[in-house]
């Protein structure tokens, strides 16, 4: 499916695919890899469509005394969209000849915890995790940020054009 969020492991045998010389010193250095491999970490993980949907939403709830409750709800039930639709958008680019399609559940667990950590990175607040607050949301997002892409794997680089 074009459009999938499942995430490949990058491959150094890509660089005429990309436009780049093959040969090292043939012209501009192809980016390694590793680099490459990271940065389709970050795009991918970075669950954009909930996001969106939890600001529209979050700004619709009124003043009033139970707007901290409401919030927090809504945020609950973004994080539940942001779960399903990882499941489903890294199923999608599952190879077929796989038995049961599977998807990546490590990029549907480091996207829920991205969101999560987000969410109260902005000062709100998702029920239950009250701790993590002010300061230590926002140190919490900073560092998640750097390292959640190195957790997640990814699948090993599939046949030319199907990527």
């Amino acid at each position: 499916m074009a459009g999938s969020l499942r995430i490949y492991r990058a491959s150094p045998a890509r660089p005429a695919a990309l436009g780049l010389p093959a040969e090292p010193g043939a012209g501009v250095a192809a980016p390694t890899a590793s680099v490459d491999d990271y940065v389709q970490k970050v795009v991918k993980l970075i669950p954009s469509e909930v996001v969106g949907a939890y600001l529209v939403g979050a700004a619709m709830v009124a003043d009033g005394p139970t707007k901290e409750a409401e919030k927090a709800w809504w945020a609950a039930i973004c994080l539940v969209a942001v779960i399903v639709l990882r499941i489903y958008l890294t199923r999608s680019g599952a190879d077929p000849a796989v038995p049961g399609r599977r998807f990546q559940w490590d990029a549907v667990v480091v996207s829920a915890i991205s969101f999560a950590i987000w969410v109260h990175a902005m000062g709100d607040q998702l029920p239950g995790l009250g701790w993590l607050s002010g300061p230590r949301a926002s140190q919490a997002l900073i560092l998640w940020s750097i390292f959640a892409p190195l957790v997640v794997r990814g699948d090993p680089v599939p046949p030319e054009g199907r990527a």
